[in-house]
């Protein structure tokens, strides 16, 4: 009885370990596959989370607001020569598609003085409307001809469009990343152990190649655009986002992109460990050139070249350090040219670019805020030196949400600019004259009038 459990056993075991071997075979021949379609998969997500943060307003049902304001606030230096404290323009944008009515607001300031302050509005008529606020009396109607009034329907049916074109991208995107992965053919995929230091720290990582090269190459591609060209789902998303008459995709590939017998394309993936996706990189070795795109982040590390093999050799590389600020040194052809640092905090990112002479600096600060599934927020600093003088802050903010109404003001005090009086004229002008008289704007105008008139009287002669 005993012998009869104890060959039983063995037998369970024998099936078991054949198993398991069995299936390391099988793992190991199809992993490479794998960490593509994983990589690829990493890429969708990296396109769909930008798309996605693009397309957070239904411009179709909803009155979406868009309030701009650029800024410019002098420095000590800046403002001794030009006598200019702030500069602010605000470009604000009321779009209700639905009823196809528009409302634009600019306003320019200087030193927190309001100098301008314009009002139009576009409300699905053949006229426009412009409140000129406290430089005239009376709200100016412009007649629209038949082109503009077309331009703006036109306008108006892109942004509607943007958001289905967005969607189709991402889907079209989407359908083609499955196609390549139902392509990859395991055999052509190179695994490799790498070293690769950047900044002087080594990291040991592995590399998943996909080598192809001449028809190899170019079967890869006809195959992918030919089942593309039978994706109904495709060709629909081609024909009516993208106006393809005709979906030819691979006799335009074979026309104009087809790869010679020689040319090659190395697309590689780098692992950590066994399988964290680190970087990514493209070598196409064409007859036209070589084209070398890589990046890798790892281990605090982070490294990024472009190579064009014709003037750009781009090597971006460094490492984070104890603060978690990331220090990196650029380099052009082996000629150190600047570097960076990058500082995160609360969601808003630091870019400190210095060049390696420290001629010029500049800041930049960005922070992108969701305030609510219906308001967005995108703030934007820039800050120069050069030549250890501060030219200034540059500011951009953005504030982006959805609202009740557009608000239209007051036209029925109206006059049409092609029946103004001259008493109307000399309003106008002493008005637009006494508002902007003290104005940089103002006077950057008259000069500039002055100059392109002389420009003029000379060229009589």
């Amino acid at each position: 009885m005993k012998n009869k459990v104890l060959i039983i056993l063995l037998v369970v075991f024998s099936l078991l370990l054949a198993g398991a071997i069995g299936f390391g075979v099988y793992l190991n021949m199809n992993f490479s596959t794998m960490i593509f379609e994983k990589g690829l998969d990493k890429l969708y997500t990296l396109s769909n989370d930008t798309l996605t943060k693009a397309n957070i307003y239904d411009y179709e049902n909803e009155i979406v607001q868009i309030n701009n304001n650029v800024s410019y606030s002098s420095s000590d230096e800046v403002k001794e020569l030009l006598g200019l404290d702030s500069v602010s323009l605000n470009y604000n944008i009321t779009l209700d598609n639905k009823n196809r009515k528009m409302l634009n607001n600019i306003s320019y300031l200087e030193s927190d003085k309001e100098y301008l302050n314009v009002d139009l509005l576009y409300n699905s008529s053949d006229y426009s409307y412009i409140n000129l606020n406290n430089l005239f009396t009376k709200i100016l109607k412009v007649s629209l001809d038949e082109e503009t009034t077309k331009s703006i329907e036109d306008m108006f049916d892109t942004i509607l469009d943007n958001g289905k074109t967005i969607k189709d991208t991402d889907r079209l995107i989407y359908l083609t990343i499955e196609i390549i992965k139902n392509n990859i053919n395991k055999e052509d995929i190179l695994k490799k152990d790498v070293t690769i230091t950047i900044d002087g720290k080594e990291n040991k990582l592995t590399e998943y190649c996909y080598s192809l090269e001449g028809e190899k190459l170019n079967n890869f591609v006809i195959n992918i655009l030919t089942e593309m060209e039978k994706n109904e789902e495709i060709v629909n998303i081609l024909k009516n986002t993208y106006k393809m008459e005709e979906v030819n995709l691979v006799e335009y590939y074979n026309d104009n992109y087809k790869y010679n017998e020689t040319d090659k394309l190395l697309s590689s993936i780098y692992v950590s460990g066994r399988y964290d996706i680190v970087g990514f990189s493209m070598n196409e070795e064409a007859e036209v050139g070589n084209t070398i795109i890589k990046y890798i982040g790892t281990n605090d590390s982070y490294l990024f070249e472009l190579n064009n093999n014709i003037d750009t050799n781009m090597i971006v590389e460094g490492n984070k350090d104890e603060k978690d600020t990331i220090n990196l040194l650029v380099k052009n052809n082996d000629e150190e040219i600047g570097t960076v640092k990058v500082i995160e905090e609360n969601h808003e990112y630091t870019f400190i670019c210095d060049t390696v002479d420290n001629a010029m600096s500049i800041t930049l600060k960005y922070k992108n805020e969701k305030v609510s599934d219906k308001e967005n927020n995108i703030n934007i600093e820039v800050g120069i030196v050069s030549e250890g003088v501060s030219l200034g802050i540059i500011k951009y903010n953005q504030n982006t949400k959805v609202v009740d109404k557009l608000e239209e003001f007051d036209y029925s005090n109206v006059v049409d600019v092609n029946e103004l009086t001259e008493e109307d004229t000399n309003e106008l002008f002493m008005n637009l004259q006494e508002q902007l008289g003290d104005s940089v704007l103002y006077t950057l105008i008259i000069g500039y009038s002055s100059q392109f008139d002389a420009s003029n009287y000379s060229s009589m002669y």
